[in-house]
């Protein structure tokens, strides 16, 4: 790496579900042994950058109202708490090193600029079923509530917190789009023409289930000035 810079990303993460009950020791090395890996070496190199970090919905504890990032906090997965322990080892480092951070909490992102990847995790999971003409099954009614960010407007708020002075050392969430999942299932399926089918929830994928996970940004997009003005409609328009 190279410490002589002014900001220093850190996207490394091992994400699943169920598996990290199973592959622990990488979600532990990964997850949190890389991030305490670069602190020390960040002092070992005495680096000057601005550490921007991103973390996951998935700290939160559901709720039906809007989520701020003060609200509980909830871990139903080895990933989960991974996230949640970075985020405080950057709080730690900054109190005891002056490391200065920012941790940003993303919900769902969609689209990539990746050639010949349609999209990551969810959307990503719909597209590819639709567009090789399989239906889309979800489980239980689809009604539980997520942000969606684009790629787009992700790229944009990491160049802006980088470049904001005003921004450091505290959280913030990402806005987005609010759709159920039923909502998102079936923009994909009509664009595709395929059908939705909902089936019963396995009992462990429901016991690690978070429920509606909506983000209240506002935080954010003071400092930012950015109003959120993409739609989803819009993406699955450029897709073929």
């Amino acid at each position: 790496m190279d410490w002589n810079t002014d900001y220093i990303y850190i996207f490394i993460g091992k994400t699943g579900t169920l598996n990290g009950f199973i592959e622990y020791e990488n979600f532990l090395d990964i997850n949190e042994k890389y991030l305490l890996h670069i602190l020390n070496k960040y002092m070992e190199k005495k680096s000057k950058a601005k550490i921007i970090f991103l973390s996951t919905r998935l700290v939160y504890k559901e709720s039906k109202k809007p989520l701020t990032e003060d609200m509980p906090k909830d871990f139903k997965t080895i990933y989960a708490i991974n996230k949640f322990a970075c985020e405080n080892y950057l709080k730690m480092y900054n109190n005891l090193y002056n490391i200065p951070y920012v941790i940003l909490r993303l919900c769902v992102p969609y689209g990539s600029y990746k050639s010949g990847k349609l999209s990551y995790g969810l959307m990503g999971f719909f597209i590819n079923k639709a567009k090789s003409k399989q239906d889309i099954t979800i489980f239980g009614d689809g009604n539980q509530k997520r942000t969606l960010t684009s790629m787009d407007y992700l790229v944009k708020v990491l160049w802006e917190v980088a470049n904001n002075k005003k921004i450091i050392n505290d959280v913030f969430n990402i806005g987005g789009e609010t759709f159920s999942l039923k909502e998102v299932a079936e923009k994909v399926a009509k664009k595709y023409a395929v059908n939705l089918n909902f089936i019963d929830w396995p009992q462990e994928a429901l016991a690690i289930e978070t429920g509606d996970t909506v983000f209240n940004s506002n935080k954010l997009d003071k400092l930012l000035g950015l109003n959120y003005c993409y739609r989803i409609e819009d993406y699955l328009k450029t897709l073929d």
